[in-house]
């Protein structure tokens, strides 16, 4: 994915992702510099290359069986 797609993907579910959408993410960017977890308000920070930076919330996203 490239910056502008993840920012449209964040931006699109309010900077509240599932954890399966972050490990999509993370694997298929080749953009993504740093990734941070945030203990204190347990958030995550990314940062890319062409200086793009989010920071957002992951949930466990239940799966159905």
């Amino acid at each position: 994915m490239y910056s502008y797609e993840i920012d449209q993907t964040i931006r699109s579910q309010d900077h509240n992702i599932d954890s399966e959408t972050y490990l999509y993410i993370c694997q298929s960017s080749p953009q993504i510099s740093r990734v941070k977890y945030d203990s204190y308000d347990s958030k995550y920070e990314i940062w890319t290359k062409d200086n793009f930076y989010w920071k957002i919330n992951i949930y466990r996203k239940e799966n159905k069986l």
